[in-house]
């Protein structure tokens, strides 16, 4: 029964990252053509730091104005987090949390204010040690991300922030035997809007 379910969790992983890939690619094509005509008016790409957010702790984000029109846009971003801590205990056991969160957004307001509504996968790499066995275990985690929340992003360029909800979906993880485990986040940024 425990196989069969980890093969299933696996497949449905699987079937989550083909998904998001999917829509990454062709979410940008069932857009008219408009959105072509004021693309070229804003800046588009940011750089920006998350604290909590997709990735977990704290990211470092690049942020991408994929498309724009005059009351929306779709952004995509990737970012990376490290973190690392050591137990205190004799042998110093060590726990490392490695991600890359990656997300596609839906931007909706004006001006310099948006609503943002935005769908991401977050692969986290974990590193922790094993209670029984005095071992690191090592695994792989896939983490939907959902993401409800506010953008100030100003189209000639500059300070950029944003803040949302940013619930999280774990799935299969060893550390809670398997049972999926809704996570709700949040996520507090600012960065710069890069001026060409």
């Amino acid at each position: 029964m425990g196989i069969l379910l980890q093969n299933r969790l696996h497949t449905f992983r699987r079937g989550l990252y083909y998904l998001f890939l999917v829509l990454i690619f062709t979410i940008p094509a069932t857009f008219p053509a408009k959105a072509q005509q004021t693309q070229e008016q804003i800046h588009r790409n940011s750089i920006f730091l998350e604290l909590a957010g997709n990735g977990g702790f704290y990211s470092i984000n690049y942020d991408h104005i994929l498309l724009s029109a005059d009351n929306w846009r779709l952004a995509g971003r990737a970012g990376a987090m490290y973190y690392s801590t050591v137990s205190g205990g004799v042998k110093g056991e060590r726990t490392v949390w490695l991600a890359a969160p990656l997300e596609v957004s839906y931007l909706r307001g004006r001006g310099d204010h948006f609503m943002e509504l935005g769908i991401g996968l977050t692969p986290l790499y974990q590193e922790y040690p094993e209670q029984d066995v005095m071992m690191q275990k090592k695994e792989i985690v896939l983490l939907p991300v959902g993401r409800l929340g506010y953008r100030y992003q100003q189209r000639k360029g500059g300070m950029f922030y944003k803040a949302g909800f940013t619930p999280m979906a774990q799935f299969n993880n060893e550390r809670n035997l398997g049972r999926s485990k809704f996570l709700p986040w949040f996520g507090l940024a600012v960065g710069y809007t890069l001026k060409k």
